[in-house]
């Protein structure tokens, strides 16, 4: 039996209810989409403006700043060697070989060659990259492979914990202890220190003694010589001229920085005291 007029005319009318909807949703979800690029491309923009403007106005700036900061690598009771490059500097912060024992300075030599190391990005990853360490929140792994996991024992049998001192000048003050996102905290500014630990609760780690080599750098410009720098250079002249090289020779045993003919510390403390031990302060930020 044909189909009625009437028939016709519904299923006419649905087919065209059905063409109208597709094109009402095409035309809905073609606006979507260009309002998402355009959302995403201003957001990719504001981010490599604010990467640029971090590496072009927040020290350490690309090719134009020249820190340095000691570093140690402190095991349970004592200073291990320092660890050398193992990528050829590939970003501008590194280290150097002491050529009197084959290992690492414990210098960290912060000059940016690229964004990604600059400003607000200048931070502890990219050295332990280099160095080729691994620095957790509760784990620290060596190049070879040793490893120290909270809650190890030390040879003393307590059991271990890591965490990073970091002191924003390393000849003067005392650190804060920082226990929370340890490989991003960043260098911000000249001559700081920095000591990843895993020692019992209740050791006092020392600063770094590479602090000592600091006397030695050359490669300051002379308008960016920290007045500190001076001191310590005095204070080495005083002992070599005394026979007594112990800063030049990086003694870690050598902790005093008082300056022949001054009744104070450049330190901060009494002239008599070791800038090694210093109280910790404890926080999570950095």
């Amino acid at each position: 039996m044909p189909p009625s007029a009437s028939t016709q005319r519904v299923a006419k009318a649905a087919r065209s209810s059905g063409r109208r909807a597709r094109v009402s949703q095409r035309n809905f979800t073609f606006p979507v989409a260009i309002a998402a690029i355009v959302i995403l491309g201003a957001l990719l923009v504001g981010f490599g403006r604010d990467r640029r403007i971090s590496a072009a106005e927040i020290q350490p700036r690309v090719s134009q700043d020249h820190w340095h900061a000691a570093f140690g690598l402190y095991i349970c009771d004592g200073f291990r060697p320092g660890l050398t490059d193992r990528f050829g500097d590939a970003r501008g912060i590194h280290t150097h070989v002491d050529e009197s024992t084959g290992a690492g300075d414990g210098v960290v030599h912060i000059h940016p060659f690229v964004s990604l190391a600059a400003g607000r990005r200048a931070d502890l990853s990219d050295f332990f990259h280099e160095i080729k360490l691994t620095a957790a929140n509760s784990k620290i792994v060596l190049p070879g492979g040793e490893t120290f996991e909270n809650g190890t024992a030390c040879p003393d049998g307590r059991a271990g914990s890591v965490k990073l001192l970091r002191w924003a000048d390393v000849f003067e003050g005392s650190p804060e202890t920082i226990t929370s996102d340890i490989a991003g905290t960043r260098f911000s500014g000249d001559l700081m220190g920095f000591v990843l630990a895993f020692v019992p609760d209740g050791v006092d780690v020392p600063a770094p003694a590479s602090k000592l080599k600091l006397c030695k750098l050359t490669d300051y410009a002379s308008s960016e010589k920290p007045p500190v720098i001076e001191a310590c250079k005095k204070v080495a002249e005083d002992q070599a001229a005394a026979g007594n090289d112990t800063v030049n020779s990086g003694d870690p045993t050598a902790t005093s920085r008082t300056v022949v003919g001054d009744t104070t510390s450049t330190s901060g403390l009494s002239p008599t005291t070791s800038t090694t031990g210093l109280p910790a302060t404890t926080t999570t930020a950095k």
